[in-house]
């Protein structure tokens, strides 16, 4: 007996609304990535600039 094959296109799938761990893995990485990019061009600049607004009058000696 033949079994009938099933068109893939009709099919729906069953799991839905869960995200697999894979994808929360790779999420949360993405995330502390760019993150850790921010902190990094980021803190580079606002230190430059501290110097500056430290000083009062002017003499940065």
């Amino acid at each position: 007996m033949r079994k009938l094959r099933r068109s893939p296109f009709g099919s729906v799938p069953k799991r839905r609304g869960r995200l697999s761990p894979l994808m929360l893995v790779g999420a949360l990485v993405t995330i502390i990535v760019v993150l850790v990019g921010a902190i990094v061009f980021v803190l580079p600049r606002l230190g430059s600039h501290s110097g500056n607004a430290l000083s009062i009058d002017g003499d940065q000696s």
